[in-house]
């Protein structure tokens, strides 16, 4: 077998061409000959003097024409043009033309390149361009997530695999890129009725505000008649009697620093009202906490989507808003341009953020809300396989510390005693089935969330 590396080392030299010339043989000989040049065929045929045989033709009265009138017959390849010239005697021992040679020159060279890693690099087109720019400015990135699945007629249980991928940061050049063409749109045909339940639940959210202000809070406690600290200066009549008790201490209450993350189920089935009560939610909490100064707020969400040029079909959880590098006009800017899409891959969404929800928890009150409609569902991760596995990552954030809320978005009456069950299962007793249009009950779950730092 012929080595490349020793072609590039015998490069210039006779040996490369005698080498060349016994490769271009070698290909010749694997490859049908070539047809003849369509107009010649055409000729030949017109002047019935060719009858692909011997090379013999024949006259007008049948009488064969002798190979010393049109030549001798034989052709050696060398009236050929270019590489149609004819396998035989003649070319058996031709040396290769300069054009040829100049031609395995660039091909050797070309092969050269590419093994040293030398790739000459392609302009991309503007379009391309702008698509690459925004998902690098997004932090788009792709986490790979195990869990388990069970057979569906048997008790076997596989260990799974799923890509999703990851956007820290909803942009709206990415939106304008249409990489996430389900998920995200600037021509939402929802998107003045989503802007509108945000703008009320920026009302909302004033009220909110107030009735969560404990947060912010400092408490004094003053402790007297110590017998050691700073001196109460109402104390100091009493020494001469006796009385060494006239020291006192002041200690200072006050929370952590504290940071709430909502992620949104924007799969198909919350489409219309479901999603709209779930942004306008999602719009008071953001605004109530922009009003508290120890409490940040990071909003995301998730689903499905046909990704990219491929679309391939992914799950995907995209960070929407971030308060601590985001004004609240983002969250309104970008939040209406959601769109109720895809399945419910709940569970695998959880796990891919993780890490990111975990490292923003360090030293401070971590809060998780989750808003949803029901049943985790992906391609083959439903059913029991994939509730087992939601609760499994909620179970990995109670280990880090963060306090989970979860909110059914369905029906005034809060959903079915089917979908109260396994809601239940995967979120056990913080989930909640409260109308998130009730100020009341919405400032009641969160206060009693937030006081249990305390």
């Amino acid at each position: 077998m012929i080595d490349l590396k020793d072609i590039a080392r015998l490069k210039n030299t006779f040996e490369v061409r005698d080498l060349a010339f016994e490769v271009f043989k070698f290909i010749e000989e694997q490859i049908p000959s070539l047809e003849l040049d369509k107009e010649e065929e055409e000729e030949e045929d017109g002047d019935g003097k060719d009858d692909g045989g011997s090379g013999d033709c024949e006259g007008e009265k049948g009488e064969p024409i002798s190979g010393d009138e049109e030549g001798d017959g034989k052709d050696d390849g060398s009236k050929a043009d270019g590489d149609e010239a004819e396998k035989g005697s003649g070319t058996k021992d031709k040396p290769l033309s300069s054009k040829q040679l100049g031609q395995l020159d660039k091909a050797i060279k070309k092969q050269n390149e590419f093994l040293n890693g030398d790739v000459k690099k392609k302009k991309l087109s503007k379009s391309d361009l702008k698509s690459l720019n925004a998902m690098e400015e997004s932090g788009i990135e792709m986490k790979e997530v195990e869990f388990e699945l069970q057979s569906e007629y048997t008790d076997n249980v596989y260990d799974k695999k799923q890509n999703v991928y990851i956007i820290k940061n909803v942009t709206q050049n990415l939106i304008d890129s249409n990489q996430f063409p389900e998920m995200f749109s600037a021509h939402n045909g929802a998107k003045f009725a989503n802007s509108d339940s945000i703008k009320e639940g920026l009302i909302l959210g004033k009220m909110l505000g107030k009735k969560l202000k404990i947060r912010a809070e400092e408490k004094d406690l003053k402790f007297n008649r110590l017998r050691s600290g700073k001196i109460d200066s109402r104390m100091i009549a009493s020494c001469g009697y006796g009385n060494e008790s006239i020291f006192e201490k002041i200690e200072c209450f006050s929370y952590n620093p504290g940071i709430l993350h909502i992620s949104i189920d924007n799969s198909g089935s919350m489409s219309g009202g479901r999603l709209r009560q779930a942004m306008k939610t999602t719009a008071a909490i953001a605004k109530a906490c922009s009003m508290i100064d120890n409490m940040e707020v990071v909003v995301s969400a998730r689903s499905a989507d046909n990704v990219g040029h491929s679309r391939e079909y992914i799950p995907v959880i995209a960070i929407i808003y971030d308060s601590r590098k985001d004004h609240l006009s983002k969250l309104i800017n970008i939040m209406p341009q959601v769109n109720a899409c895809g399945t419910t891959p709940e569970g695998l969404c959880f796990s891919a953020l993780m890490d990111e929800i975990v490292n923003a928890s360090r030293g401070k009150d971590s809060y998780f809300i989750n808003m949803c409609d029901g049943m985790p569902y992906f391609n083959g991760y439903r059913g029991e396989s994939a509730m087992r596995h939601t609760k499994l990552q909620v179970g990995k954030m109670r280990k880090e510390g963060i306090k989970i809320l979860s909110y059914f978005i369905g029906s005034d009456r809060g959903g079915s005693d089917w979908e109260k069950s396994n809601f239940q299962k995967m979120y056990g007793k913080d989930s909640e089935f409260v109308n998130t249009n009730n100020l009341i009950s919405l400032a009641r779950t969160m206060n009693d969330k937030f006081l249990e730092t305390v």
